[in-house]
């Protein structure tokens, strides 16, 4: 929570939620809202962690996997990606 504290972090959060009740059909649209998200702000690694997990999901594995090495790029130290890329 403490990770959420500007206004600015609500639209991230949506689309985490959005992702997390996604369902096959609403899977693409949950994507395409983190894309945009992270458009606009490319250093937050946590949008960039949770579309990893949307690409996972959608089994788009290279693109996950992309993903997913970017966000540890820009953070070694965030361990959630690390332990998606080997699982």
């Amino acid at each position: 929570v403490q990770k959420f504290q500007k206004d600015s972090d609500f639209p991230l959060l949506r689309a985490i939620l959005n992702l997390d009740q996604a369902t096959a059909s609403t899977l693409p649209a949950a994507i395409e809202e983190l894309r945009a998200f992270v458009k606009l702000h490319p250093a937050s690694t946590e949008a960039r962690y949770h579309l990893g997990r949307a690409l996972l999901r959608q089994r788009n594995w290279e693109a996950a996997r992309e993903t997913l090495r970017e966000t540890v790029r820009l953070d070694p130290a965030y361990l959630e990606p690390r332990f998606a890329l080997v699982s």
